[in-house]
């Protein structure tokens, strides 16, 4: 089976030329077939069981995540789009079904295209093949080139069509599927004005992301990104939700910030914060008031932390935050699994129960760096449970990570006699954690 890459795909409306930039996006374990998904909240059964193909045009993040890291009986949620702003960036995913086996192997061809507004073609892919062992003839073959595509103003409005035709070389079989997208102009949306429609936007949003419903919520009324008791008084979930959100939707930022004079009072502080967040470039001060200087200049002396670096002393449960806000936000593996890094401490959350029985506080730094460890251990394994139980997807993820061994073997000492030794894995990480002292 090829390897999976990304394909960064630059399309110049004028000439219609194109640039492509391979990059390896390779998991680091099997991937798992899957025999049905759902796309738009519609499962596609696969009802005629006929060979054919299908593109999807989608915001979705290119790794994928939602396709290649599910577990054995789940099935893979999908979303499309069908229009996109200018700047914004957008994938295409190409999906074969029913494709002839012999030996134990598939073998087909493929070629992706593109027409421009005005009519001219494009070859993205050429007669790429893709071959491979494959169970079972229904399992559903995501083909290795992932294309991601960013039309800023520079190009044409109007609509993109994307095809792919796939030959299946032991059948002899062709068949193609073509999918559009429109580039418009952004129109702002009118912010959320609801705690329940902003509360379930948050949860939900990695299963049908916008850059609409972003703004809409990042500029509600209703948005607290302060938190009481927590440091800095920042509500470090929203600002790892919103910086995962902005960087995937970038093109907002810029669209922020040439608005930025038009912005209301509130909104200004916000923008203010995302930039802050986003690393990028502050606030020009002649734009600001004095007390808008003042705060920009004491957001830029706050210490956000980064949630990939090491685990700090003080801010590693908000680091944690951030790592659960990025995941409601683009839904991938990622957070999900650094988390589950902290499954490794087991040792120190023996020693953190030791320490609350004794009634007493680390003296030493070995000590401080033993409780320090030990308590994020107890507090990975309880935002696991608490998330697994409000989103499908972690649950997935944590029982993917299981049945491949994706985790340290340390890691998996811990959690792996969970699994038992019956004949088909539990799915629901909160069955795999039965049992388990939770401290």
């Amino acid at each position: 089976m090829t390897k999976l890459k990304r394909i960064t795909t630059i399309l110049l409306a004028t000439i219609f030329t194109i640039s492509l930039q391979a990059q390896q996006v390779k998991p680091e374990v099997n991937i798992t077939p899957h025999t049905q998904f759902i796309l738009d909240n519609k499962l596609d059964k696969n009802e005629n069981k006929q060979f054919d193909t299908q593109i999807i045009a989608s915001t979705i993040d290119a790794d994928m995540d939602a396709w290649h890291k599910m577990p054995k009986d789940a099935i893979p949620q999908l979303t499309s789009v069908n229009k996109v702003r200018f700047g914004e960036k957008f994938s295409l995913f190409p999906l074969v079904r029913n494709a002839s086996i012999k030996d134990g192997k598939f073998k087909i061809k493929y070629t992706i295209t593109a027409t421009a507004p005005d009519g001219k073609n494009l070859t993205i892919v050429d007669s790429a093949s893709y071959e491979g062992a494959k169970k079972t003839l229904y399992d559903i073959l995501a083909c290795p080139d992932i294309i991601d595509i960013k039309l800023d103003s520079q190009y044409q409005k109007g609509v993109y069509y994307f095809t792919i035709a796939v030959l299946d070389e032991i059948a002899k079989k062709n068949v193609s599927n073509t999918t559009k997208v429109e580039i418009i102009d952004w129109v702002a949306p009118t912010p959320i004005d609801s705690d329940d429609i902003l509360d379930k936007a948050f949860y939900t949003f990695h299963l049908k992301p916008s850059a609409e419903l972003l703004y809409s919520m990042f500029f509600s009324k209703k948005l607290n990104l302060l938190k009481r008791n927590a440091p800095y008084q920042l509500n470090f979930m929203m600002l790892g939700f919103f910086k995962a959100g902005f960087l995937h939707y970038d093109f907002l930022v810029d669209e922020i910030s040439k608005n930025f004079s038009n912005l209301k009072p509130d909104e200004k502080s916000k923008a203010i914060l995302l930039m802050r967040i986003l690393g990028k470039k502050p606030i020009d001060e002649k734009l600001l008031s004095k007390i808008e200087i003042k705060y920009q200049r004491n957001l830029q002396k706050a210490n956000i932390p980064n949630p990939y670096e090491h685990w700090d002393k003080v801010l590693a449960p908000a680091q944690i935050d951030m790592l659960w806000g990025e995941f409601y936000a683009n839904g991938n593996y990622k957070p999900i699994r650094r988390i589950m890094n902290l499954l490794i401490n087991s040792k120190e959350a023996d020693i953190v129960e030791q320490f609350i029985k004794q009634k007493r506080r680390p003296k030493t730094q070995k000590e401080t760096n033993q409780f320090t460890m030990g308590m994020l251990h107890i507090l990975s394994i309880k935002s696991l449970l608490r998330n697994a139980n409000i989103c499908d997807r972690v649950d997935q993820y944590c029982v993917w990570a299981i049945e491949n061994k994706d985790l340290p073997e340390e890691s998996m000492k811990v959690i792996e006699p969970l699994l038992g030794n019956k004949p088909e894995p539990q799915t629901q990480l909160k069955k795999l954690l039965d049992g388990k002292k939770l401290y």
